[in-house]
């Protein structure tokens, strides 16, 4: 399986007389790809059911889905573990998770010191919290790597508002399962953690059963992830939409993504794809990009076409084990990241339809 990247991509269309074009494009290939930029979303969903928040002793997983408040760490003399599912998150599958915090508002006032691990449920939608034992533990949750820890400070008055650390980690490793959708439901868990060993390693705060009004909210700040390719010629961009390239024979499995927000195009496997862009190739065309692969396929590059059959002598290749196409440009040694200039009017000149991008790898 290789990976490639096309990053940063940009090229300078120029005539004998001025700047004439300029693109800025980001590629990523696995074999290679593409992204454009994002914009902020943030969602905001408050738990809504009263079976959507709820508390489980660590000694022996009873649980408890009816309480009035909620407490984080101990409860008494009881640590315990608590469970929140957020109903219908409406953030895409695969978007970037920028920001994400949890708040609370204070039921009761704590100051003793506490120490608390956060992470969430490792599924694509998960039920409400049942009343059988360790309905909370008993979830497969996400990853320690993606696990946040929270020292909250001392809670002093009643209905004060308190925000967890970033649980950006969390909320990303959900949305990446190729399972999750948007409106899918989430669950987020909290923990005691280390030397949270006694009742003042604890803090209160209202559930949906006390005060619905003031139950747990997750508040999440993301890019959506971007469908099209970004192009800038001239200082405008505009959107392209990337399809195969080289017909079914040659355009075979593997993933096609536009990442970055549209400023890079991703391919892994053996695919050929293009974007239509009309264009008049002249002597004086030249089209930079940087470029980057972890692994080694048969071709890497790109070129212009005026139809959808490969062309050899108008495909630059950067890398790759196959001696096809122009490779006067086949000097990328195989790591990090390598910017490219490429006199495409030196080659050749003409009006073409599509600018095309390879990631060959036959044995995907």
């Amino acid at each position: 399986m290789n990976e490639t990247e096309y990053v940063r991509w940009r090229g300078d269309m120029k005539s004998s007389i001025k700047l004439f074009k300029f693109f800025y494009l980001l590629l990523i290939i696995s074999i290679a790809g593409f992204s454009n930029a994002a914009f902020g979303v943030t969602e905001s969903v408050r738990i809504s059911s009263d079976n959507d928040d709820a508390e489980e002793q660590v000694s022996d997983g009873d649980m408890s889905r009816g309480s009035s408040d909620l407490e984080l760490g101990y409860d008494g003399n009881t640590q315990q573990i608590v469970g929140m599912r957020f109903r219908s998150v409406n953030i895409p599958q695969g978007a970037t998770i920028n920001s994400a915090y949890i708040e609370f508002t204070t039921d009761e006032t704590d100051s003793g010191t506490t120490n608390l691990v956060i992470s969430g449920e490792a599924d694509d939608s998960p039920n409400q919290f049942a009343n059988n034992n360790y309905n909370i533990s008993g979830r497969n949750k996400t990853s320690p790597s993606a696990s946040v820890s929270w020292s909250p400070p001392a809670w002093n008055s009643v209905n004060e508002l308190h925000q967890t650390p970033d649980i950006a980690s969390v909320i990303q490793e959900i949305v990446n399962r190729s399972g999750w959708a948007a409106n899918n439901n989430l669950v987020i868990i909290v923990e005691p953690g280390a030397g949270c060993s006694s009742s003042a390693c604890q803090r209160t705060a209202e559930s949906h059963d006390g005060e619905s009004g003031s139950a747990p909210l997750l508040v999440v700040d993301y890019s959506a992830a971007a469908t099209q390719l970004a192009v800038s010629t001239e200082g405008v961009s505009q959107n392209y939409g990337v399809a195969s390239y080289g017909g079914s024979s040659q355009d075979l499995a593997g993933t096609v993504a536009i990442r970055d927000a549209g400023a890079s195009l991703y391919l892994e496997g053996n695919r050929w794809q293009k974007i239509d862009f009309p264009y008049t190739v002249t002597a004086d065309t030249v089209i930079e990009f940087d470029f980057q692969s972890t692994v080694q396929g048969e071709i890497h590059g790109l070129g212009f076409d005026d139809d959808l059959g490969l062309s050899e002598n108008r495909s630059f290749r950067v890398y790759g084990s196959q001696n096809w196409g122009i490779s006067n440009f086949a000097t990328y040694t195989g790591s990090g990241l390598t910017h490219f200039t490429i006199p495409v009017g030196q080659f050749y000149t003409g009006n073409f339809q599509y600018l095309f991008f390879m990631n060959d790898d036959d044995s995907s």
